[in-house]
């Protein structure tokens, strides 16, 4: 059985590169990144909103979508006009989630 990723808070700067990510790659009209806070434990975590279903997804599974739609991060400078800085923060994000494989 998978060990379930746990809940973490995005820095600024991968929030704002994630956001940016699904401005310029058009995935805006359904992703919205938000922090929440677990009313159980009270731990504040990041995770996506689905716009169009209304409904909350892990940060996982969400940027898992985003990155899914959007090009190889090879390519993400040149096809979204993201610098070095910001593709660097969406690969960290993507590696500690464990969807950085096969990218």
């Amino acid at each position: 059985m998978k060990k379930p990723y746990p809940k973490f808070l995005l820095t600024g700067k991968e929030f704002d590169a994630l956001e940016k990510l699904a401005r310029k790659s058009k995935i805006d009209c359904w992703f919205s990144l938000e922090d929440r806070t677990d009313p159980a434990t009270g731990i504040s975590f990041t995770g996506v909103y689905d716009l169009e279903r209304r409904r909350h997804l892990t940060l996982r599974y969400g940027v898992g979508l985003l990155l899914e739609g959007a090009s190889p991060f090879d390519s993400m400078e040149e096809d979204y006009g993201l610098s070095k800085s910001e593709v660097s923060e969406i690969r960290s994000v993507a590696k500690h989630l464990g969807l950085e494989a096969g990218r």
